[in-house]
């Protein structure tokens, strides 16, 4: 923090771009006040510990050797986690989403915040009406808790000013003053200081949290555990990480066999902890550094043993806790070798073989060898530097077989009799007038992940597991498809790395619905390449014809177990689809359609930016740009005319709706 507000101070960003704020609060030391707290607890100086959902026992050793001293473990939890399960008294948190409260914006403006659903059992509890219990005896319910405290703020009419700050979400109180700072030099001197490592011998373990489940907080959520990692595409567990020449003094490595990752364990020992992990090599890492993630090494069970103390009857709560343990046994604890640090010497020794990863980044390779050389020679992403660019503004073009044709509406002679667009009756409707497309900006895009789980959420898109995954049966509709690259002084031990996101193309000319038999894919009037499930027999001739392998085929009957309150969170205006049918990215079809209908009642046109996709709506980027490729006016069609875009595997003349805009670095050469 104190780098960063040097850096800011430098760049003169203090008053323009960054603003210092006092929000009252004094500053801790959360290390030092656990410590003391682990102390005391081993000492048997404390009588009571309420934890709120969080879980040391779990991601702190020392607090859980300590915690059984204490008498009274009271914990409130989503879920039997290791925690619940060292706790005498364990009470059922309610879901932030069935809760009131009331707290402040980043600015310091209060407001009250609002259940979004009502409670899903009745016996849940708050954290604000748990504390309210603990601290004044009185079971209070929480939005009776809200109001009082907003009785004391409010003026006037109290059920008038609490209506409005209800339907505003805040109330029209001043935030947080301004702060007055100023830099200290010796202030950084210091921080650069503790920040600093010296030399070591041997090995180095680098511990960060997970991109998926953090901290391990996350790790009960199979939409998370399932989701391929941004870089390494790894489910299901967490990995010991290392480049290629620690691997090889190490003597371990990673082998495919029979189409799975099967990779040699390491024992990872630091600050007297040791742990085992599958090795994955993984280029673009230090030397002598092995990286890994938190998270992972759960042991939630699924009943509560007999000899602990329920304020509730487990049989009645067997949806929320008994099937809360899909976490369990999945990858290893890391936590333990984090006590000196993020960043600790380590001793790395090879301790067996034969362990099975599952990683989704080759599923759906092209073959090198089917490749012909121009496709070789332009690769299936565009990206150059400020100065190539610059040299060089069609350097997306280099390589092109034939010019891309830039009309929608230009198809081949095949089609062109029969197609829909050309029928009277379906043009001069609104319900058919749109053509719609997608833009997909690599300058931008992050790899985040964040669209494939939003595309899961709303398209009722079934997990299926570790060994599944690992035989390529991922029922993802979109994909980030990880590149490394050469050139720019990058070599395969220091890479550049680009992420693609890969949904279904909606090509014009699509070649899955030319093998269909049955005509489960067809095209939509509108331009979208649509599956029609009651139709589908499942002979996959459409995922062989596929091109970019983005069509799924569901093996198994994922939904017929699946308890009432999973059944609640699917979206009721997407298919829940069974077993024996090809699905993919259908460019939230049902968005598109809730819009068509909105619109023709209106007598208007659909306006630009009013269809939405899923994935578009969460990019943190704004990477992902879609709407009606047949309006100039609209932000798509703008997109379509910069000079980076491109179409993949455009010389196959099928004509994908989906464009990317190449990606353009800028490297410093200082710090090659």
């Amino acid at each position: 923090h104190a780098l960063a507000a040097a850096i800011n101070e430098r760049l003169g960003a203090v008053g323009t771009t960054v603003r210092y704020l006092d929000a009252g609060d004094s500053v801790s030391d959360f290390a030092s006040d656990m410590d003391s707290l682990v102390s005391d607890m081993a000492a048997g100086n404390v009588d009571v510990v309420l934890t709120l959902g969080v879980n040391p026992v779990y991601d702190h050793p020392a607090f859980a050797e300590a915690y059984a001293n204490v008498a009274q473990r009271v914990h409130l939890g989503s879920y039997l986690d290791e925690t619940a399960n060292a706790a005498s008294w364990v009470l059922p948190q309610a879901h932030y989403l069935e809760a009131w409260g009331d707290g402040r914006s980043r600015t310091g403006v209060p407001g009250v915040i609002q259940p979004l659903i009502a409670p899903l059992y009745a016996d849940a509890h708050s954290d604000i009406e748990v504390v309210g219990l603990f601290a004044t005896g009185t079971d209070m319910p929480g939005y009776e808790m809200v109001r009082a405290t907003w009785r004391n703020t409010l003026s006037g009419s109290f059920e008038n000013a609490w209506r409005k700050v209800v339907h505003d979400g805040f109330s029209q109180a001043s935030g947080y003053s301004a702060a007055r700072v100023s830099l200290s030099a010796s202030g950084v001197r210091n921080a650069v200081a503790d920040l600093s490592l010296g030399a070591h011998d041997g090995l180095e373990v680098v511990i960060t949290p997970d991109t998926k489940v953090f901290d391990g907080r996350f790790a009960n959520n199979v939409w998370l555990q399932e989701l391929p990692d941004p870089t390494t595409k790894v489910v299901w567990d967490n990995v010991a990480m290392m480049n290629p020449a620690t691997a090889e003094r190490l003597g371990v490595g990673t082998r495919l066999n029979g189409g799975k990752y099967m990779a040699d364990t390491v024992r990872v020992e630091a600050a007297g902890q040791g742990i085992e992990l599958p090795v994955w090599i993984q280029p673009g890492l230090a030397d002598d550094s092995v990286h890994v993630t938190l998270g992972y090494g759960r042991e939630i069970t699924s009943e509560r043993p007999e000899r602990k103390t329920n304020i509730f009857d487990l049989d009645d709560y067997t949806d929320v806790y008994g099937k809360g343990a899909v976490a369990s046994g999945v990858g290893s604890n890391a936590a333990p070798l984090a006590v000196g640090g993020a960043i600790a010497t380590a001793d790395v020794t090879k301790a067996g073989e034969g362990y099975m990863v599952a990683s989704t980044q080759d599923h759906g390779a092209i073959d090198a060898q089917h490749v012909g050389e121009e496709v070789k020679s332009r690769g299936l992403f565009r990206m150059a530097t400020v100065d190539e660019y610059r040299a060089n503004p069609d350097f997306v073009k280099g390589g092109e077989p034939a010019p891309l044709k830039e009309d929608w509406a230009d198809y081949p002679t095949l089609w062109e009799a029969n197609h829909p667009k050309d029928s009277e009756e379906i043009t001069t409707s609104n319900y058919h007038e749109n053509q719609w497309g997608m833009v997909i900006d690599l300058n931008t895009c992050t790899g985040c992940n964040a669209c494939v789980v939003a595309c899961q959420a709303e398209n009722n898109i079934q997990v299926v597991g570790k060994d599944e995954v690992a035989r390529g049966r991922e029922m993802h509709w979109l994909r980030l498809d990880r590149y490394f690259v050469s050139g720019d002084g990058a070599s395969y031990d220091d890479p550049q790395m680009v992420i693609q996101p890969m949904p279904c193309q909606h090509c014009e000319n699509a070649p899955c619905e030319q093998v269909c038999p049955v005509a489960a894919t067809v095209h939509s009037p509108d331009g979208t390449n649509q599956m029609i499930y009651n139709r589908c027999i499942g002979t996959r001739y459409c995922a062989n014809n596929c091109p970019f392998k983005v069509r799924r085929f569901n093996f198994f009957n994922w939904v017929k177990t699946l308890p009432d309150t999973l059944h609640m969170a699917s979206n009721p205006n997407v298919t829940v689809r069974s077993r024996g049918v090809m699905e993919k990215c259908s460019f939230c079809i049902q968005r598109i359609r809730t819009a068509n209908k909105t619109a023709n009642v209106e007598n208007r046109s659909i306006q630009d930016g009013e269809v939405v996709t899923a994935c578009q709506q969460v990019c943190p980027a704004n990477a992902i740009t879609f709407g009606d490729v047949s309006n100039p006016e609209s932000e798509v069609s703008r997109l379509r005319q910069s000079d980076r875009r491109y179409e993949l595997l455009a010389e196959l003349n099928i004509k994908p709706r989906v464009s990317y805009l190449g990606r353009v670095r800028n490297p410093n050469p200082n710090l090659a």
